[in-house]
């Protein structure tokens, strides 16, 4: 769509992609809590489960801005902007694990938090440089429906295929077990 629509019509679609993916997000997140208080799973595993619609919004919002960066071929911004959500991350988990000794929940902590700050900062970049024009377009929606619906099916068969029996793994036989059996996997 960059090389296909003005720089107005295609704010006015990134907008649109991003109102569909908070509503899907949103949906998502209320599925996942549904399942999980049916399942019973122990609650922080829980928690952490369901953030995972929210780490996959921020996620999208930073892989707009990244995006549009390469194709305006503006390579150091896409780099430094990668490089210090890189660091950022990492001297969180760092400190969270090494200083707080959070364990693994360090880690998990440490990639929301360098996550949702660096998709905070892509969303007002988005904004301040104009590709966030906001106005919703039916149209826009029904051509990124199109195109993403299939995808949907695809990416959530991946990751069954790629963590769900891990998930299953953690509530049949602890979170020890699984560790084990997913350094085993890799």
């Amino acid at each position: 769509a960059y090389f296909k629509l003005s720089k107005s019509k295609l704010s006015e679609y990134i907008f649109n992609g991003i109102v569909i993916l908070l509503v899907t997000t949103i949906v998502s997140a209320l599925l996942i809590g549904a399942i999980l208080m049916f399942l019973g799973f122990d609650p922080i595993i829980g928690a952490i489960v369901y953030l995972i619609p929210f780490l996959c919004f921020f996620q999208f919002l930073i892989h707009i801005k990244t995006s549009l960066w390469v194709a305006e071929g503006k390579a150091s911004y896409f780099g430094v902007f990668n490089i210090a959500q890189t660091l950022t991350v990492a001297s969180v988990t760092i400190v969270l694990v090494l200083w707080y000794h959070a364990g693994w929940y360090g880690q998990v902590i440490g990639f929301s938090v360098g996550l949702a700050m660096f998709a905070i900062i892509a969303a007002v970049v988005l904004y301040k440089t104009g590709f966030l024009a906001c106005k919703i377009n039916m149209e826009y929606q029904k051509d990124i429906f199109k195109f993403g619906m299939p995808l949907v099916f695809h990416q959530l068969a991946s990751w069954i295929k790629g963590s769900g029996d891990r998930m299953l793994l953690i509530t049949l036989i602890g979170a020890s077990a699984t560790g084990l059996f997913t350094v085993g996997f890799q």
